[in-house]
């Protein structure tokens, strides 16, 4: 049973069932669901927590910078789209255009300007996580 729920939720077959089979056991006998440990790594730093970055980040999310077409987010602002439309264009600049501007602006400004290398770029799903 435990092989086809993991199975059925995306789980590879060997360690899904061992893992549905750990949180079971714990839920009937102790009462407790299973934590997520995301992020709390010993070597996790986030660098929000500096003050100065965090004031240029939330600076930088509250400009209009990212809005890469100022036609449509002027349309939109001024209530001239249609509500299909407006809802669309507010979920595109929601999941593409803040987090890639985000992105942009943290490689090409923010860190260069506290002497961080970014080595690989900033994801898109990190960014989106920001936001």
């Amino acid at each position: 049973a435990s092989q086809h729920a993991a199975e059925s939720h995306g789980f590879a077959s060997g360690w899904g069932e061992r893992q549905l089979h750990s949180w079971t056991w714990t839920w009937v006998n102790l009462r407790e669901l299973p934590k997520s440990y995301c992020g709390c790594h010993t070597k996790v730093y986030s660098l929000l927590i500096n003050p100065d970055i965090a004031g240029e980040y939330r600076t930088y999310l509250w400009s209009n910078k990212w809005a890469v077409n100022s036609k449509k987010l002027a349309q939109f602002t001024s209530g001239k789209l249609i509500h299909s439309a407006a809802s669309k264009h507010l979920q595109h600049v929601v999941d593409e255009e803040m987090p890639k501007g985000l992105g942009k602006y943290l490689e090409l400004e923010l860190f260069p300007h506290i002497h961080m290398k970014v080595a690989h770029g900033i994801s898109l799903s990190n960014a989106h996580c920001w936001c």
